[in-house]
């Protein structure tokens, strides 16, 4: 009766422990799923933002740069396509230093979810602890006390048992594998 109680029991808390692991589970593909859509999100804005103003410098630097050339004086012009190019050196530089900081900031992501990665498993590892049966996880009960009285209680039965299963597997193997220089061999006594 013992036996069937701890058994059930053991089952019962392998579906607890199989909702607490699917729950953790659920909770690491919904963190992983938010990370990839962030980066996407943080990725498209800079990359949109930056194509954007390099445009605004490039039309700027050839309009401008073209009408004052011809219309006031070509040193004005040059110096307006200057400061134009300048300007569009400067947004690509801005644009790798975003890049960098995006990287950076991304690698801090997964920092911190590695780091909550190792919280979930450790979260994980207690609800698996709470799942195990009482004998595993309280030291104050007995633990495998019970099953030793059990076999102290079967053995005089079992020992009849075993030793007439192995008497009739030894009298059917026994003529078919002796060696040829022997008549006969026959087992005596089996202690147990």
């Amino acid at each position: 009766v013992l036996l069937i109680h701890m058994l059930i029991k053991a089952v019962l808390s392998d579906k607890e422990k199989d909702k607490e692991v699917a729950k953790i589970e659920a909770k690491k593909k919904e963190e992983e799923e938010l990370r990839d859509k962030m980066y996407e999100l943080r990725t498209s804005l800079a990359s949109k933002t930056i194509v954007a103003l390099e445009s605004i410098s490039a039309f700027t630097a050839a309009y401008l740069g073209g009408t004052l050339s011809s219309s006031i004086s070509p040193v004005l012009g040059i110096l307006v396509a200057g400061i134009a190019f300048g300007t569009k050196y400067f947004f690509s530089f801005t644009r790798a230093n975003t890049r960098y900081e995006l990287q950076h900031s991304t690698m801090q992501d997964l920092t911190t979810l590695t780091f909550d990665r190792s919280t979930l498993d450790k979260d994980m590892v207690k609800a698996q602890a709470k799942a195990l049966p009482e004998w595993v996880s309280d030291p104050t009960i007995e633990k495998n006390e019970w099953i030793n009285e059990l076999l102290i209680a079967l053995w005089p039965c079992l020992r009849i048992a075993i030793r007439k299963s192995l008497e009739s597997t030894l009298d059917a193997y026994i003529p078919e594998y002796k060696p040829a220089f022997l008549d006969n061999i026959v087992v005596h006594e089996m202690g147990m």
